[in-house]
């Protein structure tokens, strides 16, 4: 399957929801950054579709990325 026919998918949606959850938790901690969150969410990824599981880590790098961007004030 392609990369564009599969993110239009539902479980485009199940993945990406999930794993821009985990990152914005992820980002808003302390501490945490992206390359830890990924390392945490890792292990989530073995037993999916090579395509699922990079979906999966995109949308825990985007959700870093805006979760890194909440003041911790």
């Amino acid at each position: 399957m392609d990369w564009n026919t599969d993110r239009i998918r539902p479980y485009g949606a199940v993945v990406y929801g999930p794993g821009s959850g985990g990152g914005h938790s992820g980002g808003a901690m302390p501490g945490i950054n992206a390359s830890i969150t990924t390392a945490l969410l890792l292990p989530f990824t073995y037993s999916m579709e090579p395509t699922q599981a990079l979906m999966l880590l995109t949308g825990v790098y985007i959700g870093v990325n805006y979760g890194g961007s909440i003041p911790a004030s």
